[in-house]
């Protein structure tokens, strides 16, 4: 997958936020280029994250404004940790990370698991 195309869906949920916009996140994902048959890959993800730090914020905080039954979610283990989390709720699915870059692709993706298959 092309960095432009990474680097659109990395900025799917700051997209999402911005006043001007008001598209769904289903809209600017398939906007975005993405593919279900080529999905980008998770390390992809994280190193565009990486180049692109403010980006992990508006997933933090798109995951936090989630009002739903169930879904994932994202945020850090404990206030002042290094440690983040990225677990679906009601479900017991838990995954600690080390490095924010990490767990936010790995959120981004589930986002891609959830979303992708309503992408015609």
């Amino acid at each position: 997958m092309g960095p432009d195309v990474v680097y659109a869906i990395c900025r799917i949920a700051k997209e999402y936020k911005s006043p001007a916009s008001n598209r769904s996140m289903l809209a600017l994902l398939q906007e975005s280029g993405y593919s279900r048959e080529n999905p980008p890959s998770e390390a992809e993800i994280a190193a565009c994250l990486r180049l692109h730090t403010d980006l992990v914020e508006s997933w933090l905080l798109d995951s936090v404004d989630k009002r739903a039954s169930s879904g994932w979610y994202f945020k850090a283990l404990s206030t002042g940790s290094d440690e983040w989390i990225v677990a679906h709720y009601p479900a017991d699915h838990q995954h600690i990370f080390k490095d924010r870059f990490a767990a936010c692709a790995f959120y981004i993706a589930r986002f891609f698991e959830e979303v992708g298959p309503h992408i015609p």
